[in-house]
């Protein structure tokens, strides 16, 4: 049987039917990897996927979760809160599950053109606004964060989990020499990502005039070196070797500017992309940056 790894590079992968720039495919490989990175990020933080603390429980109070994905954190929060509406909203349709919540509702379309317009999306309508790793997708991080303020109530918090994609082993960056992380941030940044959202989130908040603005960093490991040090790394670790380097080689594919490179180098970025992820494991790892802040009184 193939690792996860492997099937996820050789699947023949679809993409949302939309004009967003998110860079990761709609498969069936790509819905597992979610599911796996799920598991593993919410084991990572401890269990418990918010970091958000006194949200209403009430038949009145509304959540929506941006970029649900396979809607496992929708069905977290939504059995977290059994008496609140939730929503997850996706570019692609959800495969709905047998045991999906009774409080849950997914919503099929593009935050920017929904939110104001959708009459389950109405401005200043939510109690709580969630969203995790749109990194590989958000290209106006401003106009979101605008947006995610415009669609609470006063008062009402938000909560935002963003990767920074930089390399690092005991406290020192590492990869600024690897030509494939190059050639892909260079990519990235002309398509408009921003590959270090994490790190800004706080920033970008503070623009969009959110208060109370507090984050919490966690490292998250390259493999199960971390294990022996931080228990609640274990899966994380084991997500990552099975598929760190699937995703990275799919998503760098995508980032990287094809019309610069010749088929040659294009196969040598993607040859040391492999090489690099596997011999620098041990000790590596990266930043997972929860951004939590809220909308003012006043606003």
């Amino acid at each position: 049987m193939s690792s996860p790894s492997v099937a996820f590079q050789q699947h023949p992968h679809t993409y949302h039917d939309t004009k967003a720039a998110y860079l990761l495919p709609n498969s069936t490989a790509e819905q597992e990897r979610l599911a796996g990175q799920a598991a593993a990020l919410k084991a990572l933080v401890g269990g418990n996927v918010l970091h958000t603390t006194a949200l209403p429980d009430s038949p009145d109070a509304r959540f929506l979760d941006i970029g649900c994905g396979t809607g496992s954190v929708t069905y977290d929060i939504a059995r977290q809160f059994p008496s609140a509406k939730v929503y997850g909203l996706d570019l692609s349709a959800i495969q709905i599950l047998d045991d999906k919540p009774p409080n849950v509702e997914f919503v099929k379309g593009d935050l920017f053109e929904l939110a104001g317009h959708d009459e389950r999306l109405q401005l200043g309508s939510f109690d709580f606004v969630f969203s995790r790793l749109l990194i590989c997708g958000m290209t106006d991080w401003v106009k979101y964060l605008k947006t995610v303020a415009s669609l609470l109530k006063r008062g009402a918090p938000c909560e935002f989990q963003e990767y920074t994609w930089e390399h690092y082993r005991d406290g020192k960056r590492v990869g600024l020499e690897w030509r494939w992380l190059q050639a892909a941030r260079a990519g990235a940044k002309k398509r408009g990502l921003d590959l270090d959202c994490g790190k800004h989130m706080a920033g970008y908040a503070h623009n969009a005039g959110l208060v109370g603005i507090t984050q919490k960093t966690y490292d998250v490991p390259a493999g199960t070196w971390m294990a022996k040090s931080n228990p609640q790394a274990e899966i994380m670790g084991i997500d990552s070797e099975r598929a760190e380097i699937g995703f990275h080689l799919v998503a760098q594919k995508k980032m990287v500017d094809q019309t610069q490179y010749s088929e040659e180098e294009l196969k040598d970025l993607e040859e040391e992309c492999a090489r690099t992820l596997k011999a620098e494991r041990e000790g590596r790892y990266w930043p997972l940056i929860v951004t939590m802040a809220r909308k003012s009184e006043e606003q």
